[in-house]
């Protein structure tokens, strides 16, 4: 005979993977720490398996690591299933994890999220920021349902939605000679120190537009944080290339900087909101999407570093 689990014991199982701890998970689900031991022992019992290792806390055996990407979809499954049994009309509730690329996050996802939280009150929406390698584990692991992040490196097996077109720009300290010029061609940088934001996909995509223009950038100084890029160049230590621009054109420090559009890039960006093709997106992550296409320039051509439109209530 099948295994009889239920979905309250997948449900703690997650809680506690996610937790660390089942007095931890309880306190997440307001259930107490032996409901979490007992469901976990229970599924255990069931799965004739042993889902984790109990000692300093909780960590997945392999077959914990194996099983719980299908007990999060299975869950979502349900949610979704609930979802279908309302009626179009009805408010949406319960809870939505999106993941967004680090870099892209402080610019798009407050604005979002208070317009999200006027229109759909009842959702309980959690941001996760990461790089592309932690985004592509959350909404493959079902730790999150979708992601906002660049078109770079998606894979076949993920769906992406475009929201907003981008165009790359040169950063430049304030007193710069290219300061002078409209736009700047890439070959322009080429003889200039660079500083580059070491992530692995933008340092590609940077780094790629050099190569397809049969240039070589001669790199000064790496860093994976955006705001050390605008530090370094404000001190005058090279130029670089982004494609976010803070409302403000100084470091943290308090230094000016200049912003010029790249004339003629060899490939522009466009945002995306991004989930596996295999998942089926529950009726809270396609109103956030839809969301997202009614506040962000779907489809508009590359703009010159223009912030996105503030969110109406």
């Amino acid at each position: 005979m099948g295994s009889s689990f239920t979905l309250r014991q997948l449900a703690y199982f997650v809680a506690a993977a996610d937790h660390g701890s089942m007095t931890a998970a309880g306190r997440a689900v307001h259930v107490s720490q032996s409901a979490i031991s007992l469901a976990v022992g229970d599924l255990e019992r069931e799965l004739g398996a042993q889902l984790f290792v109990r000692a300093h806390g909780l960590s997945l055996t392999p077959a914990g690591h194996r099983i719980i990407a299908g007990a999060r979809e299975l869950l979502a499954g349900a949610a979704a299933l609930a979802d279908d049994a309302r009626e179009l009309g009805d408010a949406l509730t319960g809870d939505l994890t999106v993941a967004c690329y680090d870099t892209i996050a402080p610019f798009l996802m407050p604005q979002l999220v208070a317009g999200f939280a006027v229109k759909e009150p009842d959702v309980r929406l959690d941001v996760r920021e990461g790089d592309m390698a932690e985004l592509h584990e959350l909404v493959r692991s079902g730790g999150s349902e979708l992601m906002i992040c660049y078109d770079l490196d998606l894979g076949r097996d993920i769906a992406a939605t475009p929201l907003l077109a981008t165009r790359p720009y040169v950063l430049l300290p304030a007193d710069h000679p290219l300061t002078e010029r409209d736009e700047i061609p890439l070959g322009e940088l080429a003889g200039q120190p660079l500083v580059l934001l070491d992530q692995p996909q933008p340092a590609a995509y940077f780094l790629g537009l050099f190569a397809a223009a049969g240039l070589t950038a001669r790199i000064a100084h790496r860093t994976s944080s955006f705001e050390m890029v605008r530090s370094l160049v404000a001190r005058s230590l090279g130029c670089s290339l982004l494609i976010q621009r803070p409302a403000l054109d100084v470091s943290y420090e308090g230094l000016p900087l200049a912003c010029r559009p790249l004339a003629d890039p060899a490939r522009t960006l466009t945002i995306v909101a991004a989930a596996p093709r295999t998942t089926r997106a529950t009726r809270r992550a396609t109103a956030f999407i839809a969301h997202c296409v009614d506040h962000l320039a779907v489809g508009a051509p590359p703009t010159e570093y223009v912030h996105p439109p503030a969110v109406s209530a």
